[in-house]
């Protein structure tokens, strides 16, 4: 779901996310979107299965995308991750580096995420 008005870009996941679900959908946001590059983040996982299961190599050529699409485009984003799961947080920490201009963190409870995301 895309807002316009705080260019913001909420992705939530209910089930399970494959490789290609990654590979396929995320970067076709991106080019549906020319001005994505300057959207905010939060994507909600609080409802994500282990069903399908993503994997380090799907994350890694998600991030070469990425970082592709990103390229010469001014990126300072937020993304907030939604998320009562300690292994997705730990991932998160460990990964992060992999995609260029964003700032991640993690929250349990969607208000405290759109507060940090508002504070540019």
């Amino acid at each position: 779901m895309l807002n316009p008005r705080v260019a913001l870009l909420t992705i939530e996941c209910r089930g399970g996310v494959t490789d290609n679900d990654l590979i396929e959908r995320i970067p076709a946001i991106w080019q549906q979107h020319e001005d994505i590059h300057r959207y905010d983040v939060l994507v909600d996982l609080r409802r994500l299965t282990n069903e399908g299961g993503w994997t380090w190599a799907g994350l890694k050529k998600l991030s070469c995308e990425w970082n592709a699409y990103a390229k010469g485009k001014p990126i300072n984003k937020r993304i907030a991750i939604l998320t009562g799961d300690k292994l997705i947080v730990l991932l998160v920490k460990l990964l992060a580096h992999l995609f260029e201009g964003g700032r991640y963190r993690c929250f349990t409870d969607t208000g405290p995420a759109l507060d940090w995301i508002a504070r540019k």
